[in-house]
């Protein structure tokens, strides 16, 4: 059964699925790239996937991100 995600996990799904680094994504929230990448790893396992592609396709099927989103330049 899937675990909810926290509201972290979900910024960083969406951050991910934007094309975001561990890097860009610590600077972005103001947390350590290690931090980052803890955030995705829980998100993947609870969401029961293999590897951040899985996830990316999830957060467009729910709509945390939209195929327009992913068109959007990050600064």
């Amino acid at each position: 059964m899937q675990r909810k995600l926290t509201p972290r996990e979900l910024e960083v799904l969406g951050l991910t699925a934007r094309g975001m680094t561990s890097k860009e994504i610590a600077v972005h929230l103001g947390i350590s790239p290690r931090t980052a990448d803890v955030h995705r790893t829980h998100l993947i396992r609870k969401l029961g996937f293999r590897n951040r592609v899985e996830a990316v396709r999830y957060a467009l099927s729910v709509g945390i991100l939209s195929s327009q989103q992913t068109d959007v330049a990050i600064l």
